[in-house]
């Protein structure tokens, strides 16, 4: 064979195996597919690098300006096209009390847009472009936003800090609109990254190191770190020689790491103390380990895998008691209420096909139709909140993302099928009056 036909085959070989790893990474970002809550691979079938039960060394661990008539809407879709994340903010209003407003990335080129939930107007915030963001979080209150996408060049996982600030008086009025003002990136390749619940400022990241790292032969190693997004000041509080880690931070003082999830392989939740580097296991070795940690660090919610479906089960920190939960779900498919750390919300499976979870949901080998649950852990009350289907006029829900405003007025929610971002009316009022003298 010639010479130059060698070359190009060559050449063709090196080129596909660059597309399918960038198409595989979309694949894991697609809303049809692998959630964007495990967006950079599944558990692997070892967990020989996992720490040990605790340690105290210190290495620890719509299209805008429509309008929609609130009077008879409880359930309401705000953004038709995928969202790449939101944000819930209040804001003053002219009466003395607050408007809830809904903050989102639109994903395909990055514009950010807003929507006041108490007359569901869309306004644009930044018509700057960000094309295929495919995952963001936001911190700061709403006011900036980690935007992540791939390096069309080199195929680097990016992480793009958004700042929003002050623009210019518009039409004439007092009120200043908000304008992209600067920005920074994290470190590249970032394989995980959660923003505190009580400090939106923080955010916690995992980078992995290759053996080879700056020349130094160390054993490859996960390193998280906690980055202040408007000062940029940062910490490593974290090491560890396996690399597979999924994190949420719930309070000042708890990181919660689970392993990446599959549902033949063992999986094991740590506590992580940033300030003392603690790390303490709190659940271990159960198959397809999925997790959410309430907010005052003592209640878990989390799945396992059993008989080719899932069970839901609550997990007390400080008792180390096990119980069943009464919503057979999937904790990314959960939230705690902000009003009421008691209170949960869940998009719950009307019916849950056979299959190994979580991977057959996340990989979009199976998609659920949900209804919208309560569950109350001080009363034991649990209570269907809304029939979706059949209130959303035939659409069918797989709810990611649940989230409420700090009044519990409204539950959000992204819809996994197409990464549409929607309300949920909890409440009679979405305007929070100014309270009487």
């Amino acid at each position: 064979m010639p010479r130059n036909a060698k070359l190009l085959i060559l050449g063709g070989v090196v080129a596909i195996i660059a597309i399918i790893v960038a198409v595989l990474f979309l694949y894991a970002k697609n809303g049809g597919n692998v959630g964007p809550f495990a967006p950079f691979g599944m558990g692997t079938t070892t967990n020989s690098h996992l720490p040990p039960d605790e340690n105290d060394d210190g290495n620890g661990g719509i299209l805008p300006g429509n309008i929609v008539d609130l009077k008879d809407k409880r359930l309401i879709k705000i953004h038709a096209a995928p969202v790449s994340g939101f944000s819930i903010l209040e804001k003053a209003n002219v009466l003395g009390g607050k408007d809830i407003i809904a903050r989102y990335i639109e994903r395909g080129r990055g514009y950010i847009f807003e929507t006041n939930m108490s007359d569901v107007v869309e306004q644009t915030v930044s018509s700057q472009e960000h094309r295929k963001i495919y995952e963001a979080e936001w911190g700061n209150n709403g006011m900036q936003a980690i935007a992540r996408y791939l390096n069309d060049d080199t195929g680097a996982i990016r992480s793009f800090v958004i700042k929003l600030g002050d623009g210019d008086v518009s039409d004439g009025t007092t009120t200043p609109t908000l304008k992209e003002v600067d920005g920074e990136f994290l470190p590249e390749n970032i394989t995980n990254l959660a923003v505190s619940n009580e400090d939106t400022n923080k955010v916690f990241f995992l980078t992995n190191i290759a053996d080879d790292y700056e020349g130094s032969h160390i054993p490859k190693s996960a390193v998280g770190t906690i980055h202040n997004i408007t000062t940029g000041n940062e910490s490593a509080v974290f090491t560890s020689p396996f690399t597979q880690w999924l994190s949420y931070w719930p309070q000042k003082n708890i990181i919660a790491l689970t392993t990446k999830p599959s549902g033949g392989v063992p999986g094991y939740l740590y506590f992580l103390n940033p300030t003392t580097g603690k790390l303490t296991k709190e659940i271990g070795d159960v198959k397809g380990l999925t997790t959410l940690v309430g907010p005052n660090g003592r209640t878990t919610i989390y799945s396992e895998s059993a008989s080719g479906k899932f069970e839901t089960k609550l997990y007390d920190t400080g008792e180390h008691t096990f119980e069943n939960f009464p919503i057979n779900t999937l904790p990314e498919k959960c939230a705690w209420s902000t009003a009421d750390s008691n209170v949960i919300y869940c998009a719950n499976p009307q019916e849950i096909p056979q299959g190994m979870y979580p991977d057959a949901w996340y990989q979009g080998v199976v998609s659920f139709s949900d209804d919208i649950w309560m569950f109350d852990l001080s009363t034991g009350e649990t209570r269907k909140i809304i029939d979706f289907k059949q209130e959303s006029g035939g659409e069918e829900l797989d709810g990611i993302k649940l989230a409420t405003d700090p009044d519990g007025v409204f539950l959000f929610f992204i819809n996994k099928k197409d990464l549409s971002l929607w309300a949920l009316r909890l409440k009679a009022s979405s305007v929070i009056e100014k309270p009487k003298d």
